[in-house]
C-alpha cells in the first residue's frame, strides 16, 4: 500500500505542474502577467501545491532549478503507470503526463530542472521564455 502511495501522490504533484505550467502559458499569451495568471489560479479551485509554493518561489524569482531533474519526474510517473497497469487501472491523465515528458527528454531537455517546464510550455505558445522583469537570470 505504501508504494501504490507514494506514486499515487508524485503523479498528482506532476499533474498540477504541468497543468499550471500550460496554463500560466496561456494566460500570458493572452496578455496576463505571470503574478496575475497566479493570483487566478490561486483563488479558484485550481490552486495547487505548484502555483501556491513552487512557482511563486521558484519560477517568479527566476530560479529555473533547486526541485529536481525532469528525468526524476519521467521515473515518477513510469512508476505511477506501472503500478497501475498491475492493478488493471485506466490512466488517461498520467499517459498524457508522461507524453509529455517523453516529448521534453526527446526534445533535449534531459538534464533540465522541473521548473523549466515553463519554458517547454512557452516555447509551445511561441512567446519569449519568462525572465522576471527585475532579474534576467535564466
Amino acid at each position: 500500500m505504501g508504494q501504490v502511495g507514494k506514486v499515487m501522490s508524485n503523479a498528482v504533484t506532476y499533474a498540477s505542474m504541468l497543468a499550471t505550467c500550460e496554463a500560466l502559458a496561456m494566460g500570458m499569451k493572452g496578455g496576463i502577467t505571470m503574478q496575475t495568471a497566479l493570483d487566478i489560479i490561486n483563488q479558484g479551485s485550481g490552486a495547487n501545491f505548484f502555483s501556491q509554493l513552487v512557482a511563486p518561489n521558484y519560477i517568479l524569482k527566476g530560479k529555473f532549478s533547486g526541485t529536481g531533474a525532469m528525468e526524476i519526474g519521467f521515473k515518477d510517473v513510469s512508476l505511477f503507470l506501472d503500478e497501475a497497469k498491475r492493478l488493471q487501472a485506466g490512466t488517461p491523465v498520467a499517459d498524457a503526463i508522461h507524453a509529455i515528458q517523453q516529448q521534453t527528454l526527446a526534445a533535449g531537455w534531459a538534464g533540465q530542472d522541473t521548473m523549466n517546464y515553463i519554458h517547454y510550455f512557452t516555447d509551445l505558445a511561441s512567446m519569449p521564455r519568462y525572465k522576471p522583469a527585475n532579474n534576467a537570470a535564466e
